[in-house]
């Protein structure tokens, strides 16, 4: 398979994050949604291979201490799926966009290269544990929160993947979505956030934008 320049297409995949880029709560990492992504793209690709150095319960400082120094020099394509466990430390979006933009800037600067790709922070008031008078509160906070992680990404020449609005989709439905600890997702909502997540990956890997 080739891109739209004529260059046959390759992915080597590294995953940098937390428990959502780890695939807690699936009933296997392979069904958690970076190794679905990796699945499906890979079959494309003339020459492929996945690290997933996610760590349940990073944030985005031990992302930037721990992981990125370890990624690989073969990398050409970056997953960066933290943010949710800063929420409670770093709910101002300024501070936030800081934090997250030292980070990105110290992963543009060890691949500079590299596709990279930011999730925004999923909609945490989905879960059963926020009680139903904090809801607005808390889903505003990670919308704005993700906001500021988006515009992040473009400064740094990232592509942005909207875990909020994908996981916005699972709104009112959670038990069928998340997993028995009613927090992270279940195999079914890793499947829904692959497929909100394949396009964006698939039009930047085959050269369609």
């Amino acid at each position: 398979m080739r891109d739209l320049s004529g260059n046959a297409l390759t992915l080597h995949l590294t995953v940098l994050g937390d428990s959502l880029g780890y695939g807690t709560g699936a009933s296997t990492p392979s069904n958690g949604f970076t190794e679905i992504l990796y699945r499906t793209l890979s079959r494309d690709a003339a020459a492929h291979s996945f690290t997933n150095l996610s760590v349940p319960g990073a944030t985005m400082n031990e992302v930037l201490t721990f992981q990125v120094p370890h990624i690989p020099s073969h990398a050409d394509t970056l997953l960066l799926v933290v943010g949710a466990n800063d929420v409670v430390n770093l709910n101002d979006p300024v501070i936030f966009g800081e934090h997250c933009g030292r980070l990105l800037g110290r992963i543009r600067a060890g691949a500079p290269s590299a596709r990279l790709f930011v999730t925004g922070i999923p909609n945490m008031a989905i879960t059963p544990q926020v009680p139903d008078e904090a809801k607005p509160f808390v889903a505003s906070m990670c919308e704005n929160l993700s906001a500021a992680m988006r515009e992040q990404a473009e400064t740094h020449q990232g592509i942005f993947i909207d875990l909020f609005g994908i996981t916005n989709l699972a709104d009112g439905h959670a038990s069928r979505y998340l997993s028995e600890d009613d927090f992270h997702p279940s195999d079914r909502g890793y499947a829904l956030i692959a497929r909100g997540a394949l396009p964006v990956m698939q039009s930047i890997l085959h050269g369609l934008t």
